[in-house]
């Protein structure tokens, strides 16, 4: 009860014609999505990244709306709609836009190969988390690197090579031991 208020309010707010409230009520939807998704509630995230997608899309806020289009495919593969999540990211993938990072590029990346890994695509999987790496050069973001790693790991141990696999994923727990990422490995692996 209390979700459907707060998301009639969200809504409600976002008609008023106010830019500013309808950016704030895209970022609660997308907050709101977060707390779902981490309850494994994919349908009403899914629903709510949605909506958000659309109101950063009326406001023109390119950036937002592709981290929101990238959350909203991740949480359809979440749901076992991976073909549909994979086909909103590769369209993501192609979209310019204009200050996008390399970390949310890589972010993207990574949702990609995530989800050719869910078809069990291992080769393009590994292509897409090494673009991902790749982005993430001489960035400072450790947890992805290592969450990169980890990832490619996984693509070499269900092809069978295991040697490759273990070398990926000893990389990945030197760059989070190096930087103190006891708290990190547990998120991670």
């Amino acid at each position: 009860m209390r979700y459907t208020l707060t998301l009639a309010i969200i809504i409600l707010v976002s008609w008023s014609g106010n830019s500013f409230a309808q950016t704030a009520a895209a970022d609660s939807l997308m907050s709101l999505g977060d707390d779902k998704f981490s309850d494994s509630n994919y349908t009403e995230a899914a629903e709510l990244r949605k909506e958000a997608m659309r109101l950063y899309l009326q406001e023109r806020d390119s950036l937002k709306w592709a981290m929101a289009k990238e959350d909203y495919a991740s949480t359809l593969v979440a749901l076992g709609a991976v073909q549909e999540g994979l086909r909103v990211l590769l369209e993501l993938d192609e979209v310019q836009i204009q200050g996008l990072t390399n970390e949310d590029k890589a972010a993207i990346k990574k949702a990609i190969g995530y989800a050719y890994r869910n078809l069990e695509k291992y080769d393009a999987a590994k292509n897409y988390y090494l673009e991902g790496l790749e982005l993430l050069k001489g960035s400072r973001d450790s947890l992805d690197i290592a969450s990169l790693h980890n990832n490619i790991s996984y693509t070499f141990s269900e092809t069978g090579n295991y040697e490759q696999a273990l070398q990926y994923q000893h990389q990945a727990r030197r760059i989070l031991v190096v930087d103190d990422g006891a708290v990190a490995l547990s998120l991670i692996f």
